[in-house]
């Protein structure tokens, strides 16, 4: 399933600039939406109410991801990563 996700131009740049500064691969990123993608679903009690067994789609309609997900995001993801040598750069 393909899944669109927009933020203003306002909240993108911020998170663009990090990511920029650390170098992150495609990889990264895909794991930075991943993550913020459940900071979401945390921060709107999707995963409560699926414990609880009181989720239904209609829940997800009013789901957004928001800037302060993906900087939690980005901050989870490269806190497990331990040093990093960008693709394409060799220690010549």
């Amino acid at each position: 399933t393909t899944e669109i996700y927009t933020l203003s131009l306002h909240d993108a740049l911020p998170i663009s600039k990090k990511l920029f500064e650390r170098k992150a691969s495609g990889s990264d990123i895909a794991a930075v939406v991943t993550s913020a993608k459940t900071n979401s679903y945390e921060r709107n009690g999707i995963y409560q109410k699926m414990e609880n067994g009181t989720f239904s789609p209609k829940d997800l309609e009013g789901v957004n991801i928001n800037q302060q997900d993906f900087v939690k995001a980005i901050e989870n993801v490269f806190s497990m990563t331990k040093k990093r040598n960008p693709i394409g750069f060799n220690n010549i």
